[in-house]
């Protein structure tokens, strides 16, 4: 499924302040984290063994000290339970100095062919996402390692989840937004492609930009997305861009991903 993917196109964003999303987060070097750091989140969570190594639990960890607020350090796990095929995601904001938990938020991650979690599945993103006065959203990149299917007619890469910080919760207000998404016009992978097709990919790259207009106190969210050729010509497509509107808890996507496969066909 497409909730969406990344590139700037500031000039397709009409009536808005400026893009949020324009470019990949740092590598993982960069966002190592200590294993204070995780020692101190595994304490908090009662999770024995939390480090990232072979006799450890964390299979993922980002740790970064947010622009906004060099007093804290956003942090985002994931790691290994009792049951083989489920992995816990943590994301948490601590105190930079001393390491300790003042926000936190859990899910998990059910893993099947399509979907597995590897050592740098998550990034941090501390873009501007001013989304009302005072509420700055960060985001959190998860990108899978699954296998997939053998003769795959497309795919998606990493998604990205934008959260905001209230006290010592943290909620998301927009779920697995696909950074990379991808198919198929002609040919294919080469043990797939018995015709010998010329192999031409279609790339659907997708930026986030933060509008002037607003839905129940927050920025609505302009999603824009545009199709490229990888031989070089020209694409057909025209632009899709789509308003996000806060509900009041969240920025629903599910007429957004109608209106994107519509415009896919």
């Amino acid at each position: 499924m497409h909730c969406f993917r990344q590139v700037a196109m500031g000039s397709l964003l009409l009536g808005v302040v400026g893009l949020a999303m324009g470019q990949v987060s740092e590598g993982s070097a960069a966002q190592r984290c200590s294993a204070t750091q995780l020692a101190q989140l595994g304490t908090q969570l009662g999770v024995s063994r939390f480090t990232q190594s072979e006799k450890g639990v964390v299979v993922s960890a980002a740790c970064k000290v947010w622009p906004k607020d060099n007093g804290k350090t956003i942090l985002a796990v994931g790691y290994s339970t009792a049951v083989e095929t489920v992995k816990a995601i943590v994301v948490a904001v601590s105190e930079t100095g001393s390491g300790k938990v003042i926000s936190l938020y859990r899910n998990k991650v059910e893993e099947d062919a399509g979907t597995e979690l590897h050592a740098s599945s998550l990034k941090i993103d501390t873009a501007r996402y001013d989304l009302a006065p005072e509420v700055r959203a960060f985001a959190v990149d998860m990108e899978s390692n699954g296998r997939g299917a053998s003769c795959p007619e497309g795919g998606s890469g990493a998604t990205r989840t934008l959260f905001v910080q209230n006290g010592p919760a943290i909620r998301p207000v927009l779920e697995s937004l696909a950074l990379e998404d991808w198919q198929f016009v002609s040919g294919g992978p080469a043990m797939c492609n018995l015709g010998n097709a010329e192999t031409v990919v279609e790339n659907f790259p997708t930026s986030v930009g933060i509008s002037k207009a607003t839905s129940n106190g927050f920025a609505d969210l302009v999603i824009s997305i545009a199709s490229k050729l990888d031989n070089a010509k020209k694409s057909k497509r025209q632009p899709f861009q789509y308003v996000l509107k806060y509900d009041g808890r969240q920025y629903p996507t599910k007429e957004m991903e109608r209106a994107y496969w519509k415009w896919r066909q």
